[in-house]
């Protein structure tokens, strides 16, 4: 949502550092579709098409990124770049169908006591429910913890080159 909703902002930019601002803004959003997506896919698939699922899932960022280009420059003579940039908020008018039919995690159930429900959901996707999850508090790490774990000995080679 965050990049579909910065491509209104960058369609009206009265300056390219604000365009970049905003669109630097979006790339953040951006940043997460892969991350949110793969974490889904994994989630909802069944375990013996996750791999399956994973990679198909996977492989629609590509052939979407050059879709998306060349249709960009099939459509920028004729109707400007504020044109192509505002399609980027497309995905917008799906929000409500995402709100109403994307299941809620099974993790999340299975730790908010909605084990019926956890179930229910489990069989229709035909996965398994998740044994029972730490609760926040238990497992919320702080700050400073975390930071020291990722550049850690074990961890600061493979922190510096990511």
């Amino acid at each position: 949502m965050l990049f579909s909703l910065s491509m209104p902002g960058a369609v009206r930019a009265p300056t390219p550092g604000i365009f970049a601002l905003v669109c630097g803004i979006g790339g953040l959003g951006l940043g997460g579709v892969i991350s949110v997506a793969a974490a889904l896919t994994v989630e909802y698939s069944p375990p013996h098409r996750r791999n399956l699922n994973f990679a198909l899932m996977y492989s629609g960022y590509p052939f979407g990124a050059l879709v998306s280009a060349l249709s960009g420059m099939a459509y920028m003579h004729q109707y400007g770049w504020r044109a192509v940039v505002a399609i980027g908020a497309t995905p917008l008018q799906f929000v409500p169908a995402l709100l109403i039919w994307l299941p809620e995690s099974l993790e999340f159930l299975v730790a908010s006591g909605h084990s019926a429900q956890a179930g229910k959901l489990a069989a229709r996707l035909g996965v398994a429910v998740p044994a029972q999850v730490a609760s926040r508090d238990e497992s919320r790490a702080t700050f400073v913890e975390v930071f020291r774990e990722v550049f850690s000995k074990r961890n600061a080679f493979g922190t510096l080159c990511l």
